[in-house]
């Protein structure tokens, strides 16, 4: 600070020629050490060319859903008594779910009952008939045949004719005896019937499990009256019960219809769930919705994994992330997607030879998530460069858009579909 004023001041008061042209050599030599051109220098990031598996899939979000289910609804009108399971519970077939009481089913059975014991007795008494009216008959038959004489006298035709008349009476009877038997016997077989379904009925107070299963809603209450509706609509869409199969849990999962497209049954599937961070299932898609659902113009397509096993700690609604392999290939060449480049002869890559970019013209075939496949013009264990790094980044970003070479860019899960700039010469 004190030269400068020095010199100022030499300028002001001596005015001295001189003195201007040493300032003037100052600057010049100054501004040539702070504007003087840098040398340009490039950084090459490589990675090298390797032989292994790629694979494309794709990403959707869903829930756990149990797809087997079923509604369980009292056959029989009356009042909750007692409800003996709980939600979440697992139960088997046959174990009684809840109890409903009716006092007039019971009343019913009872006057069937004793319609069942009138028709035995009646039974009975047709029976003791049949035994008289036969021994009346045998009676009658012998003395018939007692009076037939092969020389009757006109009161032994009388006679005869009185033991036929007895004859044909005690017949008709055990006819009507018999007749009234099989009557009897018939109405005590439907009254028995009809007495058997009531207390079929009267069992069905008793709701069971009709399969093994877990308890997924409850709907009823103590001491709530039913009305027996398991028929309806609205017994089927809300029911009392409802039991879910456990070993039907699936993961429901959505997909954009981008993605949808791509996406068949049988393919391979990876499940990780948000509420339990170290568990990853595998599975398979088991069935796509051809019918998409539209919410504000986007569409999307629902379709069902089924895990190879299932684990304990999962529940129904837990969310979950899906990853589904829509292709792969193995034991091929490939690159990061970021090495590929183009022009108008093609695409290629450049490799680094003794510290210098060397191009490489290659053909590609899958475009993959984790990289491009090299069919032809790289070998295993050289290196691709992946990404060039300029000590001026400004400049080399504009020489890089200036030229007529392109870069391509990772896009994240587009392969090389990502964005693209100008690289330039080398």
């Amino acid at each position: 600070m004190k030269t400068a004023k020095r010199i100022i001041s030499l300028i002001f008061h001596h005015q001295t020629w001189w003195v201007g042209g040493l300032i003037i050599i100052i600057i010049g030599v100054g501004g040539y050490i702070v504007f003087r051109p840098q040398p340009v220098k490039y950084t090459y990031i490589t990675q090298p060319v390797q032989r292994g598996t790629l694979i494309n899939n794709v990403l959707g979000t869903g829930n756990l859903i149990y797809t087997q289910s079923l509604a369980v609804n009292s056959q029989v009108s009356g009042t909750i008594s007692s409800i003996n399971v709980h939600q979440g519970q697992t139960v088997q077939a046959g174990q009684v779910l809840f109890n409903v009481k009716n006092n007039s089913l019971t009343a019913i059975a009872d006057k069937l009952y004793a319609s069942y014991l009138q028709d035995k007795q009646a039974i009975s008494n047709d029976e003791t008939s049949i035994i008289q009216d036969q021994y009346n008959l045998n009676n009658a038959t012998a003395n018939l045949t007692a009076d037939q004489q092969p020389t009757a006298t006109p009161s032994q035709q009388q006679s005869i004719g009185l033991a036929r008349q007895q004859q044909e009476v005690a017949k008709q009877q055990l006819n009507t005896a018999q007749l009234a038997l099989a009557a009897d016997q018939a109405n005590e077989q439907a009254d028995w019937q009809t007495y058997l379904t009531q207390l079929e009925t009267i069992s069905k107070t008793n709701i069971k499990a009709p399969i093994n299963g877990i308890i997924a809603n409850i709907n009823i209450s103590p001491n709530q009256y039913i009305s027996g509706s398991s028929g309806n609509a609205s017994s089927v869409n809300n029911p009392e019960i409802l039991i879910v199969n456990p070993s039907s849990l699936k993961a429901s999962i959505t997909l954009n219809e981008v993605d949808a497209v791509k996406v068949k049954t049988g393919q391979n599937v990876t499940l990780s769930f948000n509420a339990l961070p170290n568990l990853s299932l595998t599975g398979i898609v088991s069935s796509i919705n051809p019918v998409g659902n539209i919410t504000q113009g986007v569409v999307t397509y629902n379709l069902i994994v089924t895990p190879s096993i299932l684990n304990p700690q999962l529940n129904s609604g837990m969310s979950l992330t899906a990853n589904i392999t829509t292709e792969k290939i193995n034991n091929v060449i490939s690159v990061p997607s970021t090495a590929i480049k183009s022009n108008h002869t093609g695409e290629y890559v450049q490799i680094l030879v003794n510290g210098k970019p060397i191009k490489v013209n290659v053909k590609t075939g899958l475009i993959t998530n984790n990289g491009t496949e090299i069919t032809s013009g790289l070998k295993s264990g050289e290196k691709v460069i992946t990404q060039i790094i300029s000590n001026k980044p400004s400049k080399s970003l504009n020489s890089l858009q200036s030229s007529g070479n392109l870069l391509k860019l990772n896009g994240g899960s587009g392969g090389r579909g990502g964005a693209k700039v100008r690289a330039g010469k080398l």
